[in-house]
């Protein structure tokens, strides 16, 4: 886990691979809540462009 990590911030961390990594290993509940709000608005502007 830790050469897939690693190699994926070399490879520039794909957002999947850095997502995964960062719920797992990093401070879950802040990524959590960055995640929701982050859906909440891309949610909010795609209503709001229909």
């Amino acid at each position: 886990m830790t050469k897939e990590t690693s190699h994926g911030r070399m490879r520039g961390g794909s957002t999947r691979g850095m997502t995964q990594y960062e719920l797992n290993e990093a401070t879950p509940t802040m990524l959590k809540k960055f995640i929701e709000h982050e859906t909440t608005n891309s949610t909010e502007v795609f209503l709001r462009e229909q």
